[in-house]
């Protein structure tokens, strides 16, 4: 699985003289990596402005997995033999009594239950989708798994509609917006697209490590995965009831943050992607085709 030019793989084979067979490696730029490593590196490799320059190749033989990266940060290529990559599902939260699936002829779908609605509208801050999202997947975590996730929210849970706790949403909306670098100036004007300019996935992936680490919960961090790649990933964190926030972009929503809550199949095996897109209320349908990254909570 490649997020961040992080890639979490098992691998068979040797690395020079060490042998790595069994083991989990965490490869960055920068070579393989342990645990301890890429949490010590962690900021400044999904930041890193290099990655265009930077490829790591491991293995012997036919066991070489190569990956290169672009200015995005994102790993764009990579060809392995004898290796899985893979995210480990013991490393999420398993929250799949909360899914519920679907069927009728010719459609299929599987979705997560209880997933908080929020709109962006309602939080005076220009461009606040990526934190709208945001307070969705902590507000979702902290009412289902973890009650100090933000305080928020007080001796209750936070409510399903914006509308039904403004005051509390809001905040934590407010709070995420920095966390995110949403605006420039979290004192300054927040209507105003000069100042508050919205956020990168990079900028999710890392504010949402941050928050979760300032709120209680450091063992883990946020990691971004590219849709294209890694759609399989993102059914199976939905099949353990685990949200992502997801980046899109397509013609309706121009450069836009939502919350994935699901996926389904349709006719002619067509696959699409359960979204609350903080717009309005409801379900909307999307296909995978317009979502750059997702970006999910991992415990490594």
């Amino acid at each position: 699985m490649v997020n961040n030019g992080i890639t979490v793989a098992k691998f068979t084979g040797e690395d020079m003289a060490k042998t790595i067979k069994g083991k989990v490696y965490y490869i960055s730029p920068n070579g393989f990596m342990t645990k301890q490593a890429l949490m010590k590196n962690y900021d400044a490799l999904i930041n890193s402005q290099n990655y265009e320059t930077d490829k790591t190749t491991s293995g012997t033989g036919t066991n070489v997995t190569q990956v290169n990266y672009d200015e995005n940060d994102d790993a764009v290529t990579y060809n392995y033999n004898d290796i899985t990559f893979y995210i480990n599902t013991s490393h999420v939260p398993n929250l799949s009594s909360n899914t519920e699936s679907y069927s009728i002829t010719y459609y299929s779908e599987l979705r997560i239950n209880n997933i908080p609605s929020y709109l962006n509208d309602l939080d005076n801050i220009w461009g606040s989708c990526a934190p709208t999202a945001g307070s969705m997947l902590v507000a979702y975590y902290d009412n289902e798994l973890w009650d100090n996730l933000s305080v928020y929210d007080g001796a209750s849970d936070f409510p399903l509609l914006h509308e039904n706790n403004l005051s509390a949403v809001n905040s934590l909306i407010f709070e995420l917006a920095g966390y995110y670098r949403t605006c420039k100036n979290m004192d300054g004007d927040l209507s105003s697209d000069d100042n508050c300019v919205g956020s990168t996935p990079s900028e999710i992936t890392l504010g949402t490590k941050n928050y979760l680490n300032d709120h209680n919960h450091s063992a883990y961090i946020a990691l971004k995965a590219s849709m294209t790649n890694d759609y399989d990933n993102y059914t199976g964190l939905i099949a353990l009831g685990n949200p992502a926030i997801l980046t899109i972009y397509n013609s309706t929503y121009g450069n836009h943050s939502v919350l994935g809550l699901g996926f389904y199949t349709a006719y002619g095996g067509v696959h699409g992607i359960l979204i609350y897109d903080d717009w309005d209320h409801g379900d909307v349908w999307i296909s995978p085709s317009i979502v750059t990254n997702y970006i999910f909570i991992y415990d490594i």
